[in-house]
């Protein structure tokens, strides 16, 4: 009788999943995330019930809650590159840099797919690999369409390999990019008053400083 029920959510959740009701599609998969909760919750070793969790998760954007599902679903099948992937990301969205690192430095598409090795670039400057993130981002320097975000992954990894004039270069190169960008401005400022630049780190700080004054109220 459990396992017939837990059929039943699981079915459900992929009929909501699949739906063309007028919703976008991650509410979709976050009500199609409550019917596999459901299934899990009856009987969380269902074929496929964490895995199906898992995406639903995923896609409608709850990483938090995808990576338990996913790392059972990984636990049962370690050498599908998909799923970990997608515990990858969910990892990084989740700040769990490490972690992601260890799982997205081995996918098979990450040479080819430029969001992906992005990711991973961010995930090794957020766990301190500076060296490492420089030489796999360095690359996408070439793609067409300039990007301040991209600019400031690799002045943050040249800075934490206290290379500081090329950290000065791609953090000019976003501030450009990015004029109205205040972050910006004031990592630029902590690499100057690193290097004894007063004049320069004060100009940036002030800079700074004035860019988060003009933000509406509440804003980012």
């Amino acid at each position: 009788m459990v396992a017939g029920l837990a059929r039943a959510y699981l079915n459900l959740g992929v009929l909501q999943a699949q739906g063309s009701a007028p919703a976008s599609a991650s509410e979709r998969f976050a009500r199609a995330a409550e019917f596999f909760a459901d299934a899990a919750g009856l009987d969380p070793d269902f074929p496929k019930v964490q895995l199906s969790l898992g995406v639903a998760y995923f896609n409608a954007r709850q990483f938090d809650k995808a990576t338990g599902p996913l790392e059972r679903a990984l636990a049962a099948a370690p050498a599908d590159p998909g799923l970990r992937r997608m515990l990858g990301m969910s990892l990084l969205n989740t700040e769990r840099w490490e972690k992601a690192v260890s799982l997205l430095r081995e996918d098979p598409e990450r040479e080819a797919n430029p969001s992906l090795r992005f990711a991973y670039g961010l995930a090794l400057v957020r766990s301190r690999q500076g060296a490492e993130a420089e030489k796999v981002l360095s690359p996408l320097l070439v793609q067409p369409g300039e990007s301040a975000e991209l600019r400031v992954l690799l002045g943050q990894a040249c800075a934490e390999q206290g290379k500081d004039e090329s950290a000065l270069e791609h953090l000019n190169a976003a501030a450009r990019l990015s004029p109205e960008d205040a972050g910006i401005r004031e990592q630029l400022g902590r690499v100057y008053q690193k290097l004894g630049r007063t004049e320069l780190a004060h100009r940036e700080f002030e800079a700074s400083r004035q860019l988060k004054a003009k933000r509406p109220e509440g804003g980012p």
